[in-house]
């Protein structure tokens, strides 16, 4: 369970735009309904394989290291764990100093979207996909999903972080079948344009409350010998 609320909150703290970005700006050049939900669903079952995939190998990896070095596996959890703490806290202080160099009411995402606008949405998807490998929150999940969970709950852990962090694309995919698109995408650029710098403040707030999260846990282990987030 504590996977399950760690990863809500990373979910939170990986909360991207890109997604529906790239869908708006795929359907203005001529996709199609299909073809979107196409680019949704792969996104889903893609990052969710890879997490799943990752963070099991992960966990194998640091339990056969452990056998070769005569069991030190929690040592290896602490040099990971630290690792996904570093990652959030610098991610945290990155976004802090762009966001006041940062246009306001642009998306900071936008020219990524350009440059993946003209390809297959299949493709795209696959590959949008492998890119949640450059996310620290999601590197952070897989972390803890390979010492803290069992395969039905790193499986969970990982739905639950693509629902929340693509919460934007799968509403607007959502919408747009349902025939709404038109109506939630002025809203979406109302949203952005009047306080999106706000929620780019409150990310940034919400990354490091999941950095401070993960260094709580790391420094309970190392005071009493015992992962608070098992």
């Amino acid at each position: 369970m504590d996977l399950i609320l760690i990863a809500a909150g990373l979910g939170v703290a990986g909360v991207d735009v890109l997604g529906v970005v790239l869908a708006v700006t795929a359907l203005r050049i001529g996709a199609t309904r299909r073809s979107l939900a196409l680019f949704a669903g792969t996104v889903f079952v893609g990052t969710v394989l890879v997490g799943t995939v990752s963070s099991l190998f992960l966990g194998a990896l640091v339990t056969d290291a452990a056998g070769l070095l005569g069991g030190v596996s929690n040592k290896i959890w602490v040099i990971v764990e630290a690792v996904a703490v570093g990652l959030l806290w610098f991610w945290a202080a990155r976004r802090w100093r762009r966001r006041s160099t940062a246009a306001p009411g642009k998306p900071e995402n936008s020219p990524r979207a350009e440059r993946w606008a003209g390809r297959s949405l299949l493709g795209a998807g696959i590959l949008f996909s492998l890119s949640a490998l450059t996310d620290p929150s999601y590197l952070a999940l897989i972390a803890l999903s390979g010492h803290n969970g069992s395969i039905p709950t790193v499986v969970g852990a990982q739905v639950l972080w693509i629902l929340v962090s693509q919460a934007p694309l799968f509403v607007f995919t959502g919408a747009f079948l349902a025939g709404g698109a038109q109506r939630l995408t002025a809203w979406f650029d109302r949203i952005q344009s009047r306080y999106g710098a706000r929620l780019s403040g409150l990310l940034t707030a919400v990354i490091a409350l999941a950095g401070l999260v993960l260094t709580v846990d790391l420094a309970g282990f190392l005071l009493t010998g015992e992962w608070l987030l098992d």
